[in-house]
């Protein structure tokens, strides 16, 4: 586990038209129900997190500054959504939530997959993915010191059912790349 989900806004955005038909148009990805199926996704994860208009006193000058200009320019805009449960507006989201109202990984999806029986490592980058018949089947990297950075000894875990890719949209092409994956959509 990393900690992007604790250091960062929460801001919730959902994958615009205009992606879609980029999508459709270079890489071909698209057809019948490809849209609805990962909207119905993103509907679900939107549930899952708790993903709320941003609340007034939360707002901010730039964002009403931004709407107002949107509005006068005759745009459509709408208000930033994000994975907040009901949000007090403290101010926090970037440095994680005080009352814990963000649902970062460490709220959210970690103590469900501690409450299953799994394990989480921590301070352990993965380095690559291992392959066997063009199905993903485990990775393994190296065990880091959480002070001082210093390489540790190396890990391999085995996945039972899958391997989830989750490295952020900067590491995530990375390290698929790095594990031997080629795709022109990559990145």
């Amino acid at each position: 586990v990393g900690g992007t989900t604790v250091v960062n806004s929460a801001i919730a955005v959902r994958t615009p038209d205009d992606v879609f038909d980029l999508w459709q148009e270079r890489y071909g990805l698209g057809g019948d129900g490809f849209k609805r199926d990962l909207l119905a996704f993103q509907d679900q994860l939107d549930d899952e997190l708790c993903v709320q208009v941003a609340p007034d006193h939360s707002r901010g000058r730039s964002n009403e500054l931004a709407m107002k200009g949107a509005q006068a320019m005759g745009i459509e805009g709408h208000w930033m959504r994000r994975y907040v449960k009901d949000c007090e507006g403290s101010g926090y989201c970037m440095t994680g939530c005080r009352e814990e109202r963000k649902q970062s990984l460490n709220t959210n999806f970690v103590p469900d997959v501690l409450a299953r029986g799994n394990q989480v490592l921590s301070n352990a980058p993965v380095k690559r993915i291992d392959f066997e018949n063009g199905r993903a089947v485990g990775v393994h990297g190296r065990f880091r010191h959480p002070r001082t950075g210093r390489s540790g000894g190396r890990f391999q875990v085995r996945a039972y059912k899958a391997v989830i890719v989750a490295a952020s949209a900067t590491h995530s092409p990375c390290l698929l790349q790095r594990s031997g994956v080629s795709l022109p959509a990559l990145g």
